[in-house]
């Protein structure tokens, strides 16, 4: 007797004719039993909508309602034989596919990849034994196995696989018996010999709502027990011929479907914003006829769901992604996997990964470590010392003590020691100005030592990975109906289950592994299971392709309706490309079109509204073409549609959305802040703050009023300040030596460079340093061999340094008169030189950079002023005895070619100097001013603001 089939018109939503058609069949004297019934949905949503709507139902017709068992066709087989052996578990499938193909002759095993696991690499092998094993479970499932594609596709004219694929029924051969071996069943063969031994059996009648596409292996399995069976078919009686026995399609005859897409219902617009603002209008154009939970977006192209979640969020329109977020974007997936980064790297980067983990900063907190986020109230003895005193101005803003918290002095370590890898003993030796970076690295190796031990079997790392999740997770109490903590318990629940998965492999069969191997596996595991957001009934749904056909929603706006995406297709594949998929009957692209093709038939004629939207790019920009089912049945307006296509698209404005859909809000969503007055008067300037002023009084605020620093945390090298720093600490370690600064033998200057020079470099970056600090050492160390040349030179005639590293601050500050009122100068002087004959000062700053321009062009523009620092050093060098007003100013430029090592000696007059000090009043008097809210940022913005070019919003208007 061959199944039923009962065709039920798509004029109506399949789900509640469905119903309908079960209650009149099963409902009576008041009671509506389905507990003999077995419903099979093709998806997870449709299996809830489907029991919802039976509900409702029974509620209508005051019903005693008894439910069905819903499933999918997938685990439908399994209700219908009784397995002989228990089913061998995932991962110990997969590591019997590993055996299987570990035990195949090396030189066979090479036929069937071009690039094999090297022999102690797990995770290749099982990725490798993941897609052997998908290959075997798409064939089972249409009653094949790998020694029948031989027999089936070896007379194919295109068929040159025929070696390999023996070589793959061998390792099938050896993964079945590996399996009997351990008295456990693969499921997928269970079915089959089940099929082949004609074991099925069905206690229950069985339903199958919409399933119009279903393997061999199942159909088979429902003609043994097809007198239980009925197959609705939503569609009209006379497209009878399109369906065969089993109610699924017949791809030849859905070549052409017998429904046009209307033009009116189809827009085209550009790329994925765009998408999301026509959902807007197409939502707007409804009119507030229907509710949000009678609106559905269908989203076949799920990268464009953020796009659409961010305009509906400005639109303050109520939506829910019913797929939901996978484990893999929760954070506590994102807590192990950077634990198992850490592991494997032990580096900075790992580091900063974990710190910024709000479950692991919270866990610091609580255990005993949470002093580690307290900022000292000054910097520690350390950093005033000479290690630290050669950035410019370190007396004010010292380098890595710009913040106040654990991240900050983790970034400073990365920044100025690079180091190969965090160690706790080394961060110990670096000083107390790494303190609490050293107690939180300590911590947390305390934390994932139990990781940190020696092999064990994948079941026994359980227990200290779902330790970690506890003491992260596990100190305060969780509430399943609060969204956030419910997503935080089920993607828990999750690593749980997966690490117990790995407890289950066959001990036979599981290797000895490391803890961070574990994790990987169990993070591996895990990674796609889905959270599902909360039920909202007053929220629009966004639903996938497949689960589009059998909702039912009467409005319903489709995404992302682009070729390649509806209809999918797989033409490129290592074992079974199309043609092979074709030939052997599997599913291949005709079945694949035929089945939207249909799914679309069933929309357009089920929705009281439907609008179709397509877009010309992807979100990364790559060029999208229209799905073929916009032109099917319509090939008169092919030509109209592809020019459709193919024009512009017409200006939109944002739309008001009705009742309860609000507009968009307007403006610009980061506008630039209005800098508010200072509370207190400016009484104190380094001398180096006038040439930012000058360059952006708006960037000025920010970086010296607000105290606002650039953080990177992405150190790989010496940056341009630290390499300078590392240079200037030599030679201010030369110049503080008495002994040293006499020499005149450039060999002699330069043998006491290098060892200063390597004595920094092991003190910051020990004997390991990064390849990267090895080659900027010797760059630096080329410009000291040229620097003393010169200084030998220099000294040669008759110049002695006086002074290094010169600093005015605090009680001793130079004052400056503007208007009767005195501002007080501060800062640091690099050298301060005499000449022993003619008594000659001469004051230097270093310059380090690529270049070695004169003072002239740093400090002047087209004679304006642009820098004020060296002409403002002539007021701090008042506060120092012997040094008249006449002295020199000038560079020591030590840049990257060693011809450019030389100094530069400004050539400014009197008059010169007296503009340079008016340039210095008018800056103070527009501080004084205190007229901040008035500024904006300069533009084109200055050249060393890149820090603040988010807040200036640099380029994006």
């Amino acid at each position: 007797m061959p199944i039923r089939r009962v065709f039920l018109d798509w004029i109506r939503p399949a789900l509640p004719a469905a119903a309908e058609w079960l209650r009149e069949r099963r409902a009576a004297n008041g009671l509506w039993d389905l507990s003999g019934v077995i419903v099979a949905v093709p998806g997870g949503q449709a299996g809830r909508r489907l029991l919802e709507v039976l509900v409702e139902m029974a509620e209508e017709h005051e019903l005693a309602f008894v439910p069905p068992r819903i499933l999918t066709p997938f685990a439908l087989p399994e209700e219908l034989y009784v397995p002989q052996l228990p089913f061998a578990d995932d991962f110990t499938q997969e590591l019997a596919w590993v055996r299987a193909l570990r035990e195949t002759d090396a030189e066979r095993r090479r036929r069937l990849a071009r690039a094999l696991p090297e022999p102690d690499d797990l995770f290749g092998w099982l990725a490798l034994a993941k897609l052997v094993g998908q290959l075997h479970r798409d064939l089972a499932a249409d009653d094949l196995d790998f020694p029948q594609v031989i027999a089936q596709a070896e007379h194919l004219p295109a068929f040159d696989e025929a070696e390999r694929w023996k070589i793959l029924a061998d390792v099938q051969w050896r993964y079945l018996r590996i399996l009997d071996d351990l008295h456990v069943w693969d499921r997928q063969t269970a079915r089959l010999v089940a099929i082949r031994r004609r074991e099925c059996r069905a206690e229950r009648d069985i339903v199958l709502v919409g399933t119009v596409d279903m393997n061999r292996a199942q159909r088979q399995m429902l003609d043994q027990v097809a007198d239980r069976v009925t197959a609705l078919v939503f569609a009209p009686a006379e497209l009878e011929d399109r369906f065969d026995e089993h109610g699924c399609v017949v791809p030849e005859a859905w070549r052409e479907p017998p429904r046009a897409v209307p033009e009116e219902i189809v827009e085209i617009v550009d790329g994925p914003a765009e998408q999301a603002d026509a959902a807007l209008r197409a939502i707007a154009a409804l009119g507030g006829q229907y509710a949000a939970d009678e609106i559905t977006v269908g989203v076949p192209d799920t990268r464009l769901v953020p796009w659409l979640a961010q305009r509906f969020e400005e639109s303050e329109l109520p939506h829910r992604y019913g797929v939901g977020r996978t484990v893999e974007q929760t954070g506590p997936f994102r807590l192990l996997d950077a634990v198992a980064r850490y592991l494997e790297e032990r580096d900075a980067g790992s580091m900063a990964a974990l710190l910024r983990h709000p479950a692991l900063e919270a866990w610091l907190r609580r255990s005993h470590v949470g002093q580690a986020f307290q900022p000292a109230l000054e910097p520690p003895n350390e950093m005033k010392s000479a290690d630290a005193s050669h950035q410019a101005d370190m007396d004010v803003c010292p380098t890595g003590w710009v913040g106040d918290s654990l991240i900050d002095e983790l970034d400073d370590y990365r920044a100025t020691r690079l180091p190969t890898r965090l160690d706790a003993r080394r961060i110990a030796a670096a000083g107390g100005r790494f303190r609490n970076l050293h107690k939180a690295v300590k911590a947390v190796d305390k934390l994932l030592a139990p990781l940190a031990k020696k092999k064990r079997l994948p079941g026994e790392w359980g227990d200290p990975i779902r330790e970690i999740l506890v003491a992260c997770h596990g100190a305060e109490a969780l509430d399943r109906d609060d969204p956030r903590d419910r997503e935080t318990l089920r993607a828990c629940d999750a690593i749980v289950d997966a690490a117990q998965q790995l407890a289950r492999a066959h001990r036979n069969l599981a290797p000895a592994i490391r803890g961070v191997e574990a994790l990987r596996l169990v993070l591996s595991t895990a990674a796609a299971a889905v959270v599902p957001p909360p039920m909202d009934g007053a929220a629009i749904e966004l639903l996938g392709w497949l689960e589009l056909p059998l909702d039912d929603a009467p409005a319903l706006v489709l995404t992302g309706f682009n070729e390649g995406i509806v209809p999918g297709s797989r033409n490129a594949d290592l074992f079974l490309p199309n043609e092979l998929r074709r030939h052997l009957q599997l599913e291949d692209n005709d079945r694949r079109f035929a089945r939207d093709a249909y799914a679309l038939c069933l929309l357009s004629a089920s929705r009281k509204e439907l609008r179709i939207i397509a877009g010309r790019r992807s979100s990364d920009g790559d060029p999208l073409v229209p799905s073929r089912l916009l032109f099917a049945g319509a090939e008169e307006r092919a030509a109209e549609r592809t020019l459709k296509w193919f024009a512009a698209p017409p200006a939109r404005r944002r739309i008001l959305l009705p009742g309860s859909l609000l507009a968009a809000r307007s403006g610009r969503t980061f506008p630039i802040p209005p800098l508010p007055p200072l509370e207190e008067p400016v009484t104190s300037m380094r001398v180096t703050e006038f040439r930012d002023y000058l360059a952006c009084p708006y960037r000025y605020y920010l970086r010296h009023r607000l105290g606002l620093v650039g953080c990177d945390d992405a150190a790989e090298e010496l940056d341009a300040g630290a390499f300078g720093t590392l240079l200037h600490d030599a030679l201010f370690r030369f110049g503080s030596d008495a002994a040293l600064r006499e020499l005149i033998d450039p060999a002699d200057v330069f043998a006491a460079l290098d060892e200063i020079l390597n004595r920094r470099i092991d003190a910051d970056f020990g004997n390991d340093p990064l390849p990267a600090v090895r080659v900027q050492a010797e760059q630096i160390r080329q410009r000291l061999r040229a620097f003393a040349r010169w200084q030998a030179e220099w000294a040669a005639r008759g110049w002695r340094i006086r002074y290094v590293e010169e600093s005015f601050r605090d009680e001793r500050e130079a004052p400056f008169d503007v208007d009767g009122a005195p501002m007080r100068l501060r800062g640091k002087i690099d050298r301060i030189d005499q000449n022993d004959d003619s008594g000659e000062w001469i004051v230097f700053d270093y310059k380090t950079g690529e270049s070695a321009a004169s003072p002239e062009k740093t400090h002047r523009r087209k004679r304006e002023w642009i820098d004020l620092q060296l002409p403002l050093y002539r007021h701090l060098t008042r506060l120092l005895d012997g040094i008249g007003e006449e002295l020199k100013l000038g560079y020591i430029a030590i840049p990257k070619g060693s011809a450019g090592t030389k100094h530069h000696l400004a050539d400014w007059t009197r008059d010169d100097l007296d503009s340079a000090d008016e340039t210095a009043r008018t800056v103070i008097r527009g501080i004084r001013a205190n007229h901040w809210s008035d500024l904006r940022p300069i533009d084109p913005p200055p050249m060393f603001f890149d820090e603040f070019a988010s807040i200036c919003q640099d380029g994006r208007f």
